[in-house]
């Protein structure tokens, strides 16, 4: 099993497990972090393409025959749609057993910058992007907070998504899409290792580099017609043990280019349960977007997933996207808040 080295900028030098894409997999407009040497960097080893994992320039007639609701992107899951002042949508989905589910899009204007990454629970986001003088019902609150029902209680309970503020169209003056979409090395920075993946991991611990790292992840990748990223598929060997090949949480975003793409994230329990659909979103031409699972807890103990990510762009469009699976987080240095 492959494995790259992340150095450690102080005094030691730790050895991370750190399985990477296969050669064949595009790093158009990857990340390139200020302090590099902290960074994992790609690995020219191959890995294991499971159950259809990869990319595509061939669209799906699936993408254009679906019907495009984004009223609930997350089904019977869906907590809250919030449409915020600034032109941004934010979907809230419980996923039970402590996680929550966020999807962040941001309009092709320019008019709002991503708050993903600003706020460190699901709750400071909602009472964040919700319009102002907005209150919000101590029931959503709770759900939001502790990643809602479990299974068994959805089928008693189904969930009714409260839908807050009102959709902002894009200002057709000051659109910006095609600055993204003819710059994919921008894309790349804004949303790759540095600026998107450092502040996920440290989430969970004060400082990344202190941290066995136990991950995945991919830089901006693209143009593609459809993608797959599975976290079974990238598994990560333990020194001491198993691999780990869910993940404890993940990240995605999908820029949208020449028309729209469907956006989807899908999970299981265990190895024999099927697949779920956990979100079902309709990026816009232009648009950006993100859908990042809060986990309480992302030790070797934590409760684990297995996550997949797919994009599908209608005919004529296509889309560039950068993905992290957090596998599990330790060493003896390792901080977690």
């Amino acid at each position: 099993m492959s494995k790259t080295t992340l150095a450690k900028a102080r005094t030691l030098a730790l050895t991370f497990p750190l399985l990477l894409a296969a050669t064949t997999m595009a790093c158009v407009g990857a990340d390139a972090p200020e302090d590099a040497e902290l960074a994992p960097t790609p690995a020219d080893t191959a890995s294991a393409r499971l159950d259809g994992d990869g990319e595509s320039l061939a669209p799906t007639a699936a993408a254009s025959a679906m019907t495009r609701d984004n009223s609930a992107p997350c089904g019977d899951r869906t907590l809250a749609v919030v449409h915020a002042r600034s032109g941004a949508t934010y979907v809230f989905c419980g996923m039970g057993n402590g996680k929550t589910g966020v999807l962040e899009e941001l309009p092709a204007d320019g008019s709002a910058e991503s708050v993903l990454d600003t706020y460190t629970t699901p709750v400071e986001l909602l009472r964040a992007v919700a319009p102002e003088n907005t209150l919000l019902p101590d029931s959503l609150v709770i759900d939001v907070e502790r990643g809602a029902h479990t299974r068994a209680e959805l089928e008693h309970q189904p969930m009714k998504p409260v839908t807050l503020g009102l959709p902002k169209a894009p200002n057709p003056a000051t659109l910006v899409e095609s600055y993204y979409c003819a710059n994919p090395a921008e894309f790349g920075y804004a949303y790759g290792w540095n600026a998107s993946f450092v502040p996920f991991v440290e989430e969970f611990v004060e400082d990344y580099s202190d941290c066995s790292l136990h991950l995945w992840y991919t830089g901006a990748s693209g143009p593609w017609a459809t993608h797959q990223r599975t976290a079974s598929t990238y598994q990560v060997q333990d020194d001491y043990g198993p691999p780990y090949a869910t993940a404890c949480a993940g990240k995605e975003h999908v820029l949208s280019c020449n028309g729209s793409t469907l956006f989807e994230a899908f999970r299981k329990e265990t190895p024999s349960s099927d697949w779920t659909t956990s979100l079902s979103y309709w990026v816009s031409d232009g648009g950006i977007a993100t859908w990042k699972m809060y986990a309480s807890d992302c030790q070797g103990t934590s409760d684990r997933d297995d996550m997949r990510y797919t994009g599908s762009s209608e005919p004529g469009a296509s889309h560039y996207y950068s993905t992290i699976f957090i596998k599990w987080l330790g060493g003896g240095f390792c901080d977690f808040k």
